[in-house]
């Protein structure tokens, strides 16, 4: 059974910091996360911000999904169930992209930039192909690691988009629900879809996490006996 909104327990506001503190770094990242087509170029152009994102999301993602699940605790049903599944993909698969592809990118571009320019260029197109390995179904000599991408992608939309179904059916606010469901198109790893998406679903785990505040702020207390 669905727990109703009115039964949501009351949270500490430590609990509260947590839910909005992570998606709120995780919209500052992907705010200042370089861009571009060319990963190597890309990475390149300020690898040292480049490693420091990356090493950063490490944690963000895990607090991220934390926030999610925190806010699920208690609900039941099948939205429920599906959104758990997707962030435990989440976390499994989609930090190993980010850590594989990201800062093993970083690391890269890092140990050539003293080597002469005709071997710098060998590892460039080597980070480059890196990046195709875990962007392009089954391209190059490590196409499968995909894989890898593809999992931890499903997990993000089904976590996402399946939190905003079970909250609604809570009585959480429509348009909170919908935020977070449009937290999903993160996936689009590019400006500025990329901040747009975490900015929506901070916006709606803060307005869920409120509501739910006011709620039992403004619900009767009973007399003691």
């Amino acid at each position: 059974m669905t727990r109703t909104a009115q039964s949501r327990p009351s949270s500490s506001w430590g609990r509260s910091a947590l839910i909005i503190g992570a998606p709120l770094v995780l919209t500052v990242v992907a705010t200042i996360h370089p861009k571009g087509a060319d990963l190597a170029a890309t990475a390149s152009s300020n690898v040292d911000l480049w490693l420091v994102i990356h090493v950063l999301q490490i944690p963000v993602f895990g607090l991220v999904a934390l926030a999610l699940f925190l806010l699920l605790r208690g609900i039941s049903g099948i939205a429920a169930s599906l959104a758990r599944i997707g962030l435990a993909l989440f976390v499994t698969f989609y930090t190993a992209m980010d850590t594989l592809a990201g800062v093993a990118s970083g690391v890269l571009i890092t140990r050539a930039q003293g080597l002469p320019e005709e071997e710098r260029d060998i590892v460039m197109d080597q980070v480059g192909a890196l990046s195709a390995d875990f962007s392009v179904p089954f391209a190059g000599v490590g196409g499968p690691a995909f894989i890898i991408t593809l999992l931890g992608g499903i997990g993000w939309v089904l976590a996402t988009v399946a939190s905003g179904v079970a909250l609604r059916s809570t009585g959480a606010p429509g348009g909170a629900c919908v935020l977070i469901g449009l937290g999903a198109i993160y996936l689009m790893h590019d400006m500025p879809t990329a901040p747009f998406a975490v900015a929506s679903l901070l916006a709606g785990i803060t307005w869920v996490e409120l509501a739910a505040r006011r709620r039992v702020t403004d619900s009767p207390h009973p007399d003691p006996a």
